[in-house]
């Protein structure tokens, strides 16, 4: 199992996480909407900027990071390259380290003023609900992106 691998099965259970948190919410909301509608709009705004930040960040460095992930792993670079495991072991691990260098961002992000005005965009969303999480300016996700191929 490649690095990429992991990337993309920890992105598939964040939206899956927020996929069930978000039926949660609609069932029993902390704070409900007014109108009806109006939760769907909200979730549609967060929804489009989750879009919007993926397509910049994949046109801008998606293909290198396939190339430097790819590169890496040919040449038996990176922590998960050191010991050979079997991919049951691999998983929760590499799971587990791309989640905690995913938290180191996120702490930089509150503490670096640069990455903050980028960030704030998330502390922003007048509704927080589980779509707050798919809130993330198009700077914010390059910079992550960009994180991700240092973390490599």
């Amino acid at each position: 199992m490649t690095l990429l691998d992991l990337l993309w099965l920890q992105n598939t259970v964040l939206l899956g996480a927020i996929v069930i948190a978000a039926c949660w919410e609609s069932l029993t909301p902390a704070l409900p909407f007014i109108h009806v509608g109006e939760r769907a709009l909200h979730i549609g705004r967060n929804f489009g900027f989750f879009v919007l930040s993926t397509i910049i960040s994949s046109v801008l460095f998606g293909g290198l990071v396939v190339l430097v992930l790819s590169w890496a792993q040919r040449n038996g670079i990176g922590l998960l390259q050191l010991l050979p495991m079997p991919w049951w072991l691999l998983l929760p691990i590499g799971f587990l380290l791309t989640d905690l260098g995913d938290y180191f961002f996120h702490r930089l992000m509150h503490t670096h003023r640069i990455l903050w005005l980028a960030h704030c965009v998330h502390h922003s969303d007048p509704h927080m609900d589980a779509s707050t999480a798919l809130r993330t300016h198009p700077a914010q996700s390059v910079a992550a992106m960009l994180w991700k191929l240092l973390l490599a």
